[in-house]
């Protein structure tokens, strides 16, 4: 799991911050759009990773080359005029970033563009920025399915949460570090690769047939 392999971080690590980064992104747009500029007037609207980056996250992300995570964007749900329903919206946007960027990344390969691409450039730089769009796909598809698990403190249990009691909604909130920390045990042992493989295989399989 903790494999520091330079060649290996060059190729993933752009494409992580590149996914963790619009990511966060269209946490903030949504919520601004939505009525709450908090993210706006922190400077969080905006595509510079460094503006992103979690010190903590960014080290296992470096030492893992695969689990990693940026600063949660700044939300204030009482500018909303429904804040169940509005955060719920906030945290869709995030994965539904990374969906989108997976698909135009996808649609990049199925309609010849890398042909092209690898046909205007010299072989030794085309083929490694093609094997690296390639893998954006992956990549992007990964976060997307991952941030999906309705767990806290993930999006798929913001998502969620608007389904749910308030009053049940909070006490949960109140103790997500205890949710993070299982999830993280889990990444860590495996345990997370039954849940996310099928749906990752199926999506996969339908951008890059």
């Amino acid at each position: 799991m903790f494999d520091f392999n330079p060649q290996r971080l060059a190729v993933i690590v752009p494409f992580l911050l590149m996914g963790l980064t619009c990511h966060e992104y269209a946490h903030g747009w949504a919520a601004n759009r939505l009525g709450d500029d908090t993210a706006a007037r922190a400077g969080r609207l905006t595509f510079n990773p460094f503006k992103h980056m979690d010190l903590l996250g960014t080290l296992v992300l470096l030492m893992t080359s695969f689990i990693g995570w940026a600063k949660p964007v700044p939300v204030d749900p009482r500018n909303f005029r429904n804040p169940m329903r509005d955060m719920s919206l906030v945290a869709l946007a995030g994965p539904a970033a990374n969906f989108i960027l997976a698909f135009i990344l996808a649609m990049g390969f199925k309609l010849g563009f890398f042909e092209w691409f690898l046909a205007l450039f010299p072989s030794w730089a085309a083929e490694p920025l093609a094997s690296m769009c390639f893998l954006g796909v992956l990549i992007n598809l990964g976060l997307a399915i991952f941030n999906m698990i309705p767990w806290p403190p993930l999006d798929g249990f913001n998502i969620v949460a608007y389904f749910l009691p308030s009053r049940l909604v909070y006490e949960i909130h109140r103790y997500s570090f205890i949710g993070f920390i299982i999830l993280l045990i889990m990444s860590a042992t495996g345990m997370l690769r039954p849940i996310i493989s099928p749906i990752f295989t199926f999506f996969a399989k339908v951008l890059l047939s």
